[in-house]
C-alpha cells in the first residue's frame, strides 16, 4: 500500500499540474515568509545578547582633572549597581586604545589630541551589566554628580535602544507571520485536496464499491498533500542557504571583532537550526491537514 500511495501521489500531482503548481506556490511564499523573519529573529536576538560585550563607552577626564581624584572617580563608577566593569586608561594607554581603534569615538574630538608624550586624553571604559542597562548608565554617568569631570563621554544610547526594539518588533512579527502563514497553508491545503477529491469522486466510489479499505482510499491523497510541502520546503531551502552564505560576511562584519568566532559560529548553526525546524513544523503541519482533510472530504 505504501508504493501504491507514493505513486499515486505522485501522478495526482501531474495530472493537475496548475494546481499543484498553485498550491507549491502558495506553500513556498509561506515558508519563505516565516523562516527569513524567524532567522532574522535569531540574528537580532544574538546581536542584542551579544551587545552585553560591546556596549562599553569611553568617559574622557577634561585635561586638567587631578590624577590624584581619578581612583576616587572610578570607585564610584564601579558602585553604580548596573556596572559590570570600569578600567581607566591613562594617557599612553589612551593613545593606543584609540590608535588601534578599540573603542568608537568621534574623530573631531581628537583633532587637537597631540601625540606621544603631549597626548592630551585619559578617560574609563564603562561596561554596563547589560544593553537594557546601558542608557540608565549613560545618564548616571553624565550626571551632574560628575560635573566638572568629563571633557566628552561618548555613548550610542540610540543605536542600542534601535537594536532591543527592532528585535521586539522581529519577534512580534514573526508570531504574526507564523499564525498567518499557518492558516494560510491549512486553508490551501485543504481546499486542493478538496478539489482533488471531487475530480476523483468517481474512481473513489468504485473503490469503495470493491471493498478497499479506508486507509487504502486515503494514503494517495495524504501523499499528495506531503510532496507539496516537501517540494515547497526544497525550493525554500535551495534558495536559503546560498543567500544566508552571502549576508554571513555582512553580518560578521556588523557584530565586530568584539564577537568570537565562537560565537558567530554559534549563530550560524542557531540559525540554520531555527530554519530547517521551522520547515520541519510547517511540513508536519501540511501532513496532519492532508490527514484531516481526507478524513472530512472524504467522509472515511
Amino acid at each position: 500500500m505504501f508504493k501504491r500511495a507514493v505513486l499515486e501521489g505522485l501522478k495526482n500531482i501531474t495530472r493537475s499540474f496548475w494546481l499543484s503548481a498553485t498550491a507549491i506556490f502558495i506553500l513556498t511564499v509561506s515558508f519563505a515568509s516565516v523562516a527569513i523573519f524567524v532567522a532574522l529573529t535569531s540574528i537580532v536576538g544574538f546581536s542584542v545578547r551579544n551587545l552585553d560585550s560591546l556596549v562599553s563607552f569611553p568617559a574622557f577626564f577634561t585635561r586638567d582633572f587631578p590624577e590624584e581624584q581619578i581612583p576616587e572617580v572610578l570607585s564610584r563608577i564601579q558602585a553604580i549597581p548596573d556596572v559590570r566593569s570600569a578600567e581607566y586608561f591613562d594617557r599612553e594607554q589612551a593613545q593606543e586604545n584609540l590608535s588601534q581603534g578599540g573603542i568608537g569615538f568621534n574623530d573631531g574630538f581628537l583633532e587637537n589630541a597631540g601625540s606621544g608624550e603631549n597626548f592630551a586624553w585619559r578617560f574609563i571604559l564603562v561596561t554596563p551589566t547589560s544593553s537594557e542597562n546601558y542608557g540608565s548608565v549613560l545618564t548616571q554617568i553624565k550626571s551632574d554628580s560628575f560635573d566638572g569631570t568629563w571633557e566628552e563621554v561618548f555613548g550610542d544610547e540610540e543605536f542600542v535602544n534601535r537594536l532591543i526594539w527592532w528585535n521586539q518588533v522581529f519577534q512580534v512579527v514573526s508570531v504574526v507571520l507564523i499564525g498567518i502563514f499557518t492558516t494560510v497553508s491549512i486553508l490551501v491545503m485543504a481546499n486542493i485536496l478538496r478539489i482533488t477529491i471531487y475530480n476523483y469522486r468517481d474512481e473513489i466510489e468504485i473503490m469503495r464499491l470493491v471493498g478497499a479499505t479506508n486507509n487504502y482510499i486515503r494514503a494517495p491523497f495524504i501523499a499528495e498533500g506531503v510532496y507539496y510541502n516537501l517540494f515547497a520546503a526544497g525550493i525554500v531551502t535551495a534558495l536559503f542557504i546560498p543567500a544566508f552564505q552571502l549576508i554571513l560576511p555582512q553580518l560578521q562584519s556588523f557584530l565586530g571583532s568584539g564577537v568570537s568566532r565562537d560565537a558567530t559560529n554559534l549563530l550560524v548553526f542557531q540559525t540554520y537550526g531555527i530554519f530547517f525546524l521551522a520547515i520541519l513544523l510547517g511540513t508536519s503541519i501540511g501532513i496532519l491537514t492532508s490527514y484531516m482533510a481526507t478524513q472530512r472530504y472524504l467522509k472515511l
